[in-house]
């Protein structure tokens, strides 16, 4: 896992291009926004009300539902939230010579992580977060996938997945993960419209929040299943 940057003035990207006072006036706005509950009222609209079936836009569908995979789905969205992390706390896995190369390779996921050119509205982040995005795709199984949406101005990442099977038990499953609570420390969890929403800090870097937003219970297949933003607070 990437070194995670000291909680300073050095835990702000240098390749950032803005000023540190900006960039902190920004993040009180997106921070405000998570507590507040507006990204969480905008993560259960998208989960209570988006079908997603362009979550397979950049590859064929099958015809015919794959069986499902729990073990691809738990290892393609664990991945996805290295990769995430990563983005977030190593800037050089990313910003170097060898471009994406060592951030892929944190991840595990292999060719099953690559760079799009953009994604589904219902994938996008809150409005506060589309600033000098780059976009992922990560095929987790031949029917379930996600969209990782980061920035190189902004230290957040925002994940969406969904498919075509129930996504519900494998991401409970991985949330309760020793890996998964290796790295994450659970605050808190809410109900809000059948919508549960856990909170999380990172145990390297607790400046580094998560918020990771599913439905109760199982749902229609080819819906947006789950959307986690996170982001890395450097207000003093």
């Amino acid at each position: 896992m990437a070194t995670a940057p000291a909680a300073s003035d050095a835990a702000v990207p240098a390749a950032t291009g803005r000023d540190r006072a900006g960039w902190r006036a920004h993040l009180d706005v997106v921070g405000a926004a998570v507590r507040g509950g507006r990204i969480l009222g905008w993560a259960v609209l998208v989960l209570a009300g988006l079908t997603a079936p362009a979550f397979a836009q950049h590859r064929s569908q099958p015809q015919v539902a794959p069986a499902p995979d729990p073990a691809g789905l738990a290892s393609g969205l664990d991945g996805t939230f290295i990769a995430c992390e990563s983005w977030v706390l190593d800037p050089a896995s990313w910003s170097g010579a060898e471009g994406i190369a060592p951030l892929v390779a944190i991840s595990g996921l292999g060719a099953r992580l690559y760079p799009v050119p953009g994604v589904i509205d219902a994938a996008l982040p809150p409005a506060e977060q589309r600033q000098a995005n780059h976009y992922f795709r990560v095929d987790a199984t031949s029917g379930e996938g996600f969209y990782l949406v980061v920035s190189d101005q902004l230290p957040m990442c925002h994940i969406t997945g969904g498919g075509v099977n129930a996504m519900t038990g494998a991401v409970e499953q991985l949330l309760a993960s020793a890996e998964f609570l290796r790295r994450w420390e659970k605050v808190e969890e809410s109900t809000n419209s059948g919508v549960i929403t856990g909170f999380y800090r990172h145990r390297l870097a607790g400046e580094l929040e998560l918020a990771v937003s599913r439905m109760g219970a199982a749902r229609p297949t080819d819906m947006v299943q789950v959307v986690a933003s996170a982001y890395y607070d450097t207000s003093e």
